[in-house]
């Protein structure tokens, strides 16, 4: 039945049917369920699924408010010292990262942006970043989808409605989705990570040499630990020491991979 319920929130994200429809077609799944509730504890699905579908819908306004703007060409170059934070607001758009060698930012693409102190606004469109290695990066996307590389000091990334792939080397790193999958791959050992996914899943790809502890909670999903543990305890995976990294994941629906 989760399938069923992702197939049906990828059709609203399509918006091939309405949030009505959506919200229909999911309470005759969850009467479905409900025989199988009654004497083995309560899961609140409804409230995961109408939390994000709400969240995600939120946007649309953003969505067709930035949508009438228009679009033009980018092709800026900021200089950019490297103890300055850089604050990536998106409301809908595609946006990939890369990173450059040059205490530079060059931004290149085609839609709706502005720029204003520290933070870079895409109202809409798409767009190709390429950035410098930085103290602090925070990367807030409304619609849309997130890729590419990233080496920070400290990482943060907010998801409402879309898909982040991620190669990172960080040293602390804080990621959510509400809708849509979560990707990372850490080049190195993080000194701290957490991740959460309120309806999707995530994948982690772990360094190759990794030593630190792994801690798991899925709600509603299945776990699948493919880089062998050398101590399981519980929920928490441990490699080598399991003193240098710490890495929380946690997903209300969908399911988790480590790799």
């Amino acid at each position: 039945m989760e399938e069923e319920i992702k197939k049906i929130l990828k059709l609203l994200e399509e918006g091939k049917i309405t949030a009505e429809d959506a919200e229909k077609l999911i309470e005759t799944i969850e009467e479905k369920r409900e025989s199988r509730r009654k004497g083995i504890g309560f899961l609140d699905i409804g409230g995961i699924v109408a939390e994000a579908i709400t969240s995600a819908l939120s946007v649309v306004p953003n969505l067709v408010s930035s949508g009438l703007k228009g679009k033009v060409k980018a092709d800026e170059v900021l200089d950019w010292d490297l103890e300055r934070p850089l604050y990536i607001e998106v409301s809908a758009g595609d946006v990939s990262i890369n990173i450059s060698e040059e205490s530079k930012i060059f931004i290149d693409g085609e839609g709706d942006f502005s720029i204003e102190d520290n933070v870079i606004r895409i109202n809409a469109g798409d767009f190709n970043l390429t950035i410098p290695k930085l103290k602090a990066l925070r990367v807030n996307l409304l619609a849309g989808d997130l890729k590419g590389k990233v080496i920070c000091d400290e990482f943060e990334v907010y998801v409402k409605m879309g898909d982040a792939s991620l190669d990172v080397d960080v040293e602390k790193i804080q990621g959510n989705v509400n809708m849509g999958d979560l990707s990372i791959k850490f080049l190195d050992d993080p000194s701290f990570a957490k991740l959460n996914c309120n309806m999707g899943d995530i994948t982690v790809f772990l360094p190759e040499n990794f030593d630190g502890k792994v801690v798991v909670d899925v709600s509603l999903g299945s776990l699948s630990v493919e880089r062998k543990a050398d101590n399981v305890r519980g929920n928490t995976y441990i490699y080598g020491s399991g003193e240098k990294s710490y890495i929380e994941l946690r997903c209300n629906m969908g399911d988790v991979s480590v790799r």
